[in-house]
């Protein structure tokens, strides 16, 4: 789902740097900040050592928050949020593009 959610951010935005920064960040906070596991490891030298209490479904168990079911909640109001705060890209196709470039009057030599 993240990769669906990765491609509708690409698809908005024209570039793939806020989904490379927002996966960054999430790793970041996940495993360093709130010491989350991630592929069943700890970081070394995390910055807080915190423990859940409650069932694998909802901690994502040795795998970490990343392999929870409260994922999918996140990713469906990240896909909501982002929907409204990025309208439609207005994309041309690239032969479009060309075309009217080659016809231009205004070429540069």
């Amino acid at each position: 789902m993240f990769g669906l959610f990765a491609c509708f951010t690409i698809r908005r935005t024209g570039s793939i740097t806020f989904v490379v920064g927002f996966h960054a960040a999430f790793d970041w906070a996940a495993i360093y900040f709130y010491s989350g596991r991630n592929a069943g490891e700890f970081a070394p030298g995390r910055l807080l050592n915190t423990s859940w209490a409650a069932s694998e479904r909802l901690t994502g168990g040795m795998l970490g928050p990343e392999a929870s079911w409260l994922v999918f909640a996140v990713l469906a109001l990240l896909f909501a949020a982002f929907h409204f705060a990025y309208r439609q890209l207005d994309v041309t196709s690239p032969a479009t593009t060309a075309a009217s470039f080659v016809d231009s009057p205004q070429r540069p030599a």
